[in-house]
């Protein structure tokens, strides 16, 4: 009695390059929200900066109301907020309006 081979799948290399390319948008697509992610939290850490938020998404990004920003802020950062929030309302102010500071969130 002959023992069965191992029968191995086979694959082209277009095949191959398609299964990389699309896992490395995959990727790619979940980097970029890392990393809009960990820029919007330094945006709202920022020193005498208040912001008012709705709630969160699956991947951690909170939906922000309003930006209160003080006028110790420099411009081009107001004007990052601006272009990284553009669901809030972001505003000049005395940057201790609004009930939410980054810190609330922190536990230490």
């Amino acid at each position: 009695m002959t023992t069965p081979t191992r029968r191995w799948f086979r694959f082209s290399l277009w095949t191959l390059f398609l299964v990389v390319t699309v896992a490395a948008c995959g990727v790619g697509l979940l980097a970029w929200r890392w990393q809009r992610r960990y820029e919007r939290m330094r945006l709202l850490s920022t020193p005498d900066v208040s912001y008012m938020s709705d709630s969160w998404d699956g991947m951690g990004m909170e939906s922000v109301r309003e930006i209160d920003v003080g006028e110790s802020v420099p411009d081009d950062v107001f004007e990052r907020m601006k272009r990284m929030f553009p669901e809030a309302e972001v505003r000049r102010g005395s940057g201790a309006r609004l009930p939410y500071h980054l810190e609330t969130f922190i536990h230490r």
